[in-house]
């Protein structure tokens, strides 16, 4: 079994990246499972990754280095034994330092049968300015334990700002892999992804034929004007950091669940829900925090499909996904927000009022998952 440790800031596209490479790997016939690593108690990535046809086991703990050595090496275990699968893809949650991941694993004393691939890091490209700012040493950490980097959404940027934010993280790693890709899944720099971490000979004797029958291009697809030397993004020193946890990493996060008490809620109707709570926590945080940066998701539920919300930054609207997925659950709405700038009990009152303010208008009673979300603990040790 071969363990693929996926990390990347909030919302750097590693939820999709992971589908798509899990998709890739189970449609050539490859068993596989995921582990997600949600903040708090609440978990959002894995009901989407579930609607996929892929299994997951999730962590729901805001601390990963107090409590991942024990839950992580249970959950391998048992996925090994009782699954066998050939790759273990692990998502950790976005304020998570998966370098500290990758050696809590190598600490289980797993045999030779189990294997951990290079450390891959997601780089929000359209965000890399922003996150930079706002939680540098965060951010600059995930870079320096990287063995893989992948510069991801170059499709949002300009040409010209690829080669800038590929030598500004160069300079914080100097031997890392550097990759370019988008969220596409015929994207050259997904495929090169796929060859690096999975390894040359399995990539072209299983995946490379998928690939060619399907007509996906090998070939770089975006085109860079190199004439000029690009310019570095100015990036401070980084701080001290012994320890590394969420604290450090400048980000309040809150998440709960809420069951509503409703039958059904009809799709339209869930749509202007999530929207409005989206837009208008949106709006209050940037009122906390002008340049914030970070994820706020939502995830409401309904019996006959999901819709999904994702806010990554200041700059950013909402977006709005539907899911088709039959539910017999109950209606409910998730939300997960890690924001930078913002004190964590503000964030905690301005989530909970939105949301239960939205609900109320249309007369829809809601009741809490988790009354506290805190997490506290001794993190000196």
């Amino acid at each position: 079994m071969k363990i693929i440790i996926l990390g990347g800031f909030l919302g750097s596209g590693k939820t999709t990246t992971l589908i798509t490479l899990g998709k890739y790997l189970a449609d050539n016939g490859k068993k596989v499972a995921i582990v997600v690593n949600e903040i708090g108690q609440v978990g959002i990535d894995s009901d989407i990754i579930n609607k996929y046809g892929l299994t997951t086991k999730e962590i729901t703990s805001g601390c990963i280095c107090c409590t991942l050595k024990v839950d992580m090496k249970t959950t391998i275990t048992q996925l090994y034994n009782s699954y066998s699968p050939d790759y273990l893809l692990v998502e950790p949650s976005g304020i998570a330092f998966p370098n500290m991941i990758k050696q809590n694993i190598e600490l289980m004393n797993f045999d030779d049968s189990i294997e951990i691939a290079p450390l891959v890091t997601l780089i929000d490209g359209s965000r890399f300015t922003d996150i930079m700012k706002s939680v540098k040493n965060y951010a600059m950490r995930q870079i320096e334990d990287a063995e893989i980097m992948v510069i991801n959404k170059i499709d949002l940027l300009k040409p010209i700002e690829v080669p800038i934010i590929e030598e500004s993280a160069r300079q914080l790693n100097k031997n890392a892999i550097i990759i370019k890709m988008t969220a596409d899944p015929k994207d050259a720099g997904f495929n090169e992804l796929l060859n690096t971490i999975i390894g040359f000979d399995e990539f072209v004797n299983t995946i490379s034929p998928i690939l060619a029958e399907k007509n996906i291009s090998l070939e770089t697809k975006i085109d860079v004007d190199q004439t000029g030397s690009p310019n570095l993004l100015e990036i401070g020193g980084l701080d001290g950091h012994p320890h590394y946890d969420s604290r450090c990493s400048g980000l309040a996060s809150y998440a709960n669940d809420y069951l509503i008490k409703v039958d059904d809620i009809e799709i339209d109707n869930a749509r202007s829900i999530t929207f409005e709570i989206a837009k208008k926590l949106k709006a209050d945080i940037v009122r906390e925090t002008p340049e914030f940066v970070g994820h706020i998701k939502m995830f409401l539920e309904t019996g006959e499909m999901t819709v999904k919300s994702s806010t990554t930054s200041y700059t950013q609207e909402p977006t709005i996904e539907l899911l088709d997925q039959f539910s017999e659950n109950k209606p409910h709405f998730k939300i997960l927000t890690a924001v930078s700038g913002i004190d964590e009990e503000k964030l905690r009152h301005i989530v909970d009022e939105n949301i239960k303010l939205n609900f109320n208008k249309r007369n829809m009673v809601i009741s809490k998952s988790h009354d506290e979300d805190h997490h506290h603990h001794d993190h000196n040790h």
